[in-house]
């Protein structure tokens, strides 16, 4: 149920997390000598931008899971101020 709830509260999170992990599976495939004839330069170009590109959704991803957190916090907070217990 966890899973659920956050993909349906944070879609482009996930999304993007997906996007990252399916980048660093490629990253990991060694290339062939033809792939590094026909493509080098722009593979390489492609790889830094891909790695930023990581970078910045981890470091997005991170910054919506502490705001989720903190949101369940304060629910939590004002659900027992609203209940304390007895």
């Amino acid at each position: 149920m966890r899973a659920r709830d956050l993909i349906e509260e944070n879609p482009l999170a996930v999304g993007a997390a997906v996007v990252a992990a399916g980048v660093g599976v490629g990253m990991l495939i060694p290339s062939t000598a033809s792939e590094r004839r026909w493509f080098g330069p722009t593979r390489d170009r492609l790889l830094g931008e891909a790695r930023g590109l990581a970078r910045d959704i981890r470091s997005s991803a991170e910054r919506s899971e502490e705001a989720t957190r903190e949101a369940a916090r304060e629910v939590r907070r004002t659900l027992s101020e609203r209940n304390p217990p007895h």
